[in-house]
């Protein structure tokens, strides 16, 4: 490696680091003169809360940095792969002296697929145009970003090839004519080379910040500080915290400065999303290009407006909390969590929600459960079963306390799924005893925005649950969320142990406890959102399922399309735009017309599809507990 090859590699090499290091502190200095406008006396830290553990931010860096694990389609990855290689050829360029044969090879491999990479960015913005990445997009910010990238790469391939001669018999060829003809030059040709990169690496970092070309350097950073399968929502600290949720860009925290500015505007959110899917008001898309937008705004001098005049009122309330965003964003961007921060917002500082959600808001503080209107004694239903164990102070003769949740409480289609699981517990001599004074576990409340109502629930059943200290069980992936993830956040003393039935009853068939008969029909399973994608029980629902002919959806397991009822949309009728439960009713009976789901909720949606579409006598729906006969 000669002297000059050397010092220009260093160069790039200081120029890339001072560059990344600019970049991040532009990001604090922005966020901090943004938030400390805001209140002068309380300044926030430009710090990320619960960072991974080195392990796991390594881990990260594999699955969605270098293999970017998300984006399943081959002509994308084809495009971002070999990009992510050729900056680590940069790195590891110092390889050469190890093997040269090796890197000469890996050189030319990764120029062809870096080439190909950018060309394919162009094709698919500006020739193809790709729905996704065109709509909702207000401005076009890559166009640069591009060009920028295709000087730096072939600028440093030029200068690799100057010192390090390619090992395919063509690119040789080209690299010994070039040398062939500029050998008289004045000034070694391969100075030049290095003077070219040089400049296109300065003029790309420098220029990065005029479009949103932020991703380049943030993305990473916000990966390497994201936890994937964290899907639950900040508690409120109802003693110190002056103001709730979002109202403008100075609410935000540090965290969501980096996710905004992290966006690729993919649109890769917004094609998962069930609602944006249905043709509702809402794109998570547009949420992040929103609040980059508003952010332009206050750096030119206009910050004077809400949040919610930039995503609008309605996209917030059509959200389903389903996490199918945050599920399918290749940089782990989570746009729901900042929707219902903007809920929050909305409901315990203004008061402004639909009619529909405040009804079940005030049924859930005056009756403790969210169904208005409905007053019958929450044990009612359990008269449809000979024996059953109330517990009201003494649990110590259960194995566990079955949580029955509010949907198998009032609704009576729903009961069913509770009554046919007790039968089978207590056939097989499991012990499982219902608690007289059960209530809603505030998820509804938590989700539309009432933070404050959902820790007044929270705590009485954390103390409740913790005077019995048994195993729970669960029918309801909404109240398995909340009891196994926002408890214990919320009570760090509360660690007891969370089961939904579909587990329980799975690990009773692999031990050989129970067997259920041999079935014909064809079936297909739904996926709860709050059970599949955001609690990972993909397997077990199918386990119990195993004796049918079990036919998947297209969009199934962690991908699988919401019914529509999460967040408190089951209590938030929509009438003037179409129904998500009538569409995945649609991408079930192209299977089968046998579905099963593992949630109340989901179970009243799609029959609830069912009968509006007139097909009660075509298409059977049921909780999978349902669905199996036990020999």
């Amino acid at each position: 490696m000669n002297v000059t090859f050397f010092i220009i590699y260093i160069l790039g090499w200081l120029i890339t680091v001072y560059f990344i290091i600019n970049k991040v502190k532009f990001l604090k200095d922005l966020y901090r003169e943004i938030t400390e406008s805001a209140d002068k006396s309380s300044k926030k830290e430009a710090k990320i809360k619960n960072k991974l553990s080195p392990k796991h931010k390594l881990l990260n860096i594999l699955k969605h940095v270098i293999l970017q694990e998300r984006i399943s389609n081959f002509r994308t990855k084809l495009m971002h792969t070999p990009l992510s290689f050729f900056g680590f050829i940069f790195l590891l360029s110092p390889l050469f002296l190890i093997n040269p044969l090796v890197f000469q090879w890996i050189m030319d491999i990764f120029l062809l697929g870096a080439l190909i990479g950018i060309i394919l960015a162009l094709a698919r913005r500006y020739i193809l145009k790709v729905p996704r990445i065109i709509q909702s997009s207000t401005k076009d910010r890559y166009f640069l970003f591009h060009v920028l990238i295709l000087v730096n790469v072939i600028s440093f391939t030029f200068l690799m090839y100057l010192n390090f001669p390619p090992s395919s018999p063509l690119l040789f060829s080209i690299n010994n004519l070039i040398k062939t003809n500029f050998s008289t030059m004045a000034i070694p040709l391969s100075l030049v080379g290095g003077i070219i990169w040089l400049l296109s690496l300065y003029i790309l970092f420098s220029r990065i910040e005029e479009g949103k070309i932020f991703h380049f350097v943030l993305a990473p950073i916000n990966i390497i500080n994201t936890d994937e399968k964290d899907f639950s929502i900040e508690h409120i600290d109802i003693e110190k915290d002056e103001k709730f949720g979002i109202d403008s860009i100075k609410d935000l925290e540090f965290k969501d400065f980096l996710e905004v500015f992290s966006c690729t505007e993919c649109g890769r959110c917004q094609e998962a999303c069930p609602a944006f899917l249905s043709n509702q008001p809402l794109s998570p898309k547009s949420i992040l290009v929103n609040l980059i937008d508003s952010i332009d705004d206050y750096r030119n001098g206009k910050n004077g407006k809400s949040i919610t005049e930039y995503t609008g009122i309605e996209s917030i309330w059509s959200c389903t909390t389903c996490g199918a965003c945050f599920n399918s964003c290749p940089v782990l961007i989570n746009p729901f969590k900042k929707i219902i921060e903007i809920r929050k917002n909305l409901v315990m500082e203004k008061g402004e929600l639909p009619t529909q959600l405040q009804d079940i808001l005030n049924s859930i503080e005056v009756r403790n459960h969210p169904f208005k209107g409905v007053n019958i004694d929450r044990l009612q239903w359990t008269q449809k079963l000979d024996n059953v164990k109330i517990i009201e102070n003494n649990s110590n003769e259960v194995d566990y306390i079955y949580w029955v949740g509010c949907a198998v409480s009032y609704n009576e289609q729903a009961q069913n799924v509770a009554v046919k699981l007790l039968k089978i517990l207590n056939s097989v001599s499991i012990k499982v005893g219902i608690l007289k004074n059960e209530s809603c576990t505030g998820d509804p409340a938590k989700r539309i925005g009432n933070d404050y109502l959902f820790q007044i629930m929270a705590q009485n059943n954390i103390e409740n649950l913790k005077k019995h200290n048994k195993k729970i069980i669960t029918s309801c992936p909404h109240c398995y969320n909340t009891l196994k993830n926002e408890y214990p956040k919320l009570d760090s003393s509360f660690k007891i142990e969370i089961y939904h039935h579909s587990q329980v009853l799975a690990d009773l068939i692999k031990k050989g406890v129970i067997r259920t008969k041999r079935k014909e029909d064809t079936i297909t399973f739904h996926d709860p959102c709050y059970l599949g994608r955001q609690n990972g029980i993909i397997d077990e629902p199918r386990q119990i399922l195993s004796k049918f002919r079990l036919k998947e959806m297209e969009l199934s397991k962690k991908n699988s399309f919401c019914c529509g009822a999460g967040g408190g949309m089951y209590w938030n009728e929509q009438k003037k735009y179409p129904k998500i439960n009538h569409q995945r009713l649609e991408q079930a009976i192209k299977v089968s017309n046998n579905i099963a789901t593992g949630c109340p909720f989901c179970l009243l949606m799609l029959q609830d599809a069912v009968n509006t579409k007139g097909l009660k006598n075509q298409v059977v729906v049921k909780d999978i507990v349902e669905w199996i006969d036990v020999e």
